[in-house]
């Protein structure tokens, strides 16, 4: 009885904040920006009268405090639902941000636990600002399959100059990427031979499917907590960088180059763990994630019928024909219907030389912004833009100029946020192959 008297008020309280998110984006020329952030905080309240509990009453506490003291700049307040926190207590997240800047969601609640990990998981998270998450329940922006994370840069103020704090976290829906293995990857396996991701696919086939959930959220929390630290081991720290990686090809480039880290580093440990089958599988799995889901999940089909890739995407095919010029992956039959791919054994070896060749390329455009900031005679935009070019040039001759047939070609516009600058067309080239994978998938699932 407690247990549906709890939920119903939790239900009351999303109902409160839907009913804000619905009224939020319409355009208020008579107000300034932080007076409607105002007004629609008081709308907030105004729709929590009346609701009980504890939920209800923390934010009303929380939501008062912003409209009492209003800032210019996106508002979060964390707290945990239990008067005492302790392991596994359900916490909230709320995000305010100004609806003229936001990009989609501006007013999100979420309710979460953080993940319970063994000691031996939880060394590595003490070395990263990761922070694996289990979501109990989330307002309408956050309730998206491939919304897999919460990051610093989207809770922070974005004018200081495009940096974050290095002691941020950022929250993974580990929840998310469990599904999406389930969904979507585990399917992606048939379309390579059997010999392909060996200890992936005997550890799967081994365990029950609640021992496979288990096994995700663990592999989840090693790679991830690996790939936020790798983020700051580089020429180029992220956090000293966003603005450098804003364009999309780069995005995906440093998201693909902390992953390969991570694979690597997964196996290295491996040989010096007892249970050796099981770490190398959770380096195929990052690898099959890195391969497939973000190449083929993270493909966003606009209205208008054009398929326009991710980031990710990006980076998932920057290591796709790495590994298939270099001959570390290759088609089973070249003129086969199926098209099956094999996975050789030596494809770490094809890790490391994609990863050695990115890390190539960030050393020569550190040099590049380094002479460029000696000469004295460019503004930290232009040297910016000089950096973003020389990189992207790689990305380029990579996806563009691989010789790989038979192909699609994309273009789609990106616009700046800045409408001072208008917009960019970006090239994007796809093997038929991906598509032909993409429609055997997604009518399955």
């Amino acid at each position: 009885m407690r247990l549906r008297q709890s939920e119903n008020k939790t239900g009351q309280v999303f109902e409160a904040v839907e009913q804000v998110r619905k009224e939020i984006h319409r355009k208020r020329p008579d107000l300034k920006a932080l007076d409607r952030r105002v007004h629609y905080a008081e709308k907030f309240l105004h729709q929590l009268e009346g609701v009980q509990g504890s939920l209800a009453e923390q934010l009303r506490s929380k939501v008062q405090e912003f409209i009492q003291n209003p800032e210019d700049k996106i508002y979060v307040a964390h707290f945990c639902l239990d008067k005492n926190e302790r392991p596994g207590s359900k916490r909230v997240m709320l995000i305010f941000a100004d609806p003229s800047k936001s990009e989609g969601s501006c007013f999100e609640l979420l309710i979460y636990q953080k993940l319970q990990v063994p000691e031996w998981a939880g060394r590595i998270l003490q070395q990263s600002i990761a922070c694996p998450i289990i979501v109990s329940r989330c307002s309408g922006g956050f309730n998206n399959e491939t919304m897999l994370g919460i990051f610093p840069e989207h809770l922070s103020d974005k004018k200081q100059d495009h940096q974050q704090r290095s002691d941020a976290k950022a929250f993974y829906l580990i929840d998310r990427f469990v599904a999406r293995f389930l969904k979507y990857s585990r399917l992606s396996l048939g379309c390579f031979t059997e010999d392909s991701f060996p200890n992936l696919r005997k550890l799967l086939q081994k365990n029950s499917f609640d021992e496979t959930q288990i096994f995700l959220q663990m592999a989840g929390v090693i790679w991830l907590g690996l790939h936020e630290q790798n983020h700051q081991i580089s020429v180029l720290p992220l956090h000293e960088n966003l603005a450098v990686f804003s364009r999309i090809a780069l995005s995906g480039l440093e998201e693909l180059r902390v992953d390969l880290m991570s694979m690597i580093q997964i196996f290295e440990g491996s040989e010096i763990r007892e249970n050796v089958d099981y770490y190398q599988a959770v380096g195929e799995y990052v690898l099959l994630e890195r391969l497939m889901a973000y190449s083929l999940v993270d493909l966003d089909h606009r209205k208008d019928g054009n398929i326009v890739p991710s980031f990710d995407t990006f980076g998932s095919h920057v290591l796709f024909l790495g590994l298939l010029k270099k001959g570390h992956l290759e088609f089973e039959d070249q003129h086969g219907p199926s098209r099956k791919l094999r996975l050789k054994s030596t494809w770490l070896d094809g890790v490391n030389e994609v990863l050695h060749e990115i890390n190539t390329v960030y050393e020569q455009a550190n040099t590049v912004k380094l002479d460029a900031l000696a000469s004295g005679q460019l503004t930290k935009s232009e040297v910016r833009e000089r950096v973003r070019d020389f990189m992207e040039s790689y990305v380029d001759s990579v996806i563009l100029d691989h010789g790989l047939v038979p192909t699609i070609d994309f273009e789609f516009e990106i616009k700046s946020k800045n409408p001072d600058k208008g917009s960019r067309m970006v090239k994007f080239r796809m093997l038929q192959w991906f598509a032909d994978v993409y429609e055997d998938i997604y009518p399955i699932v």
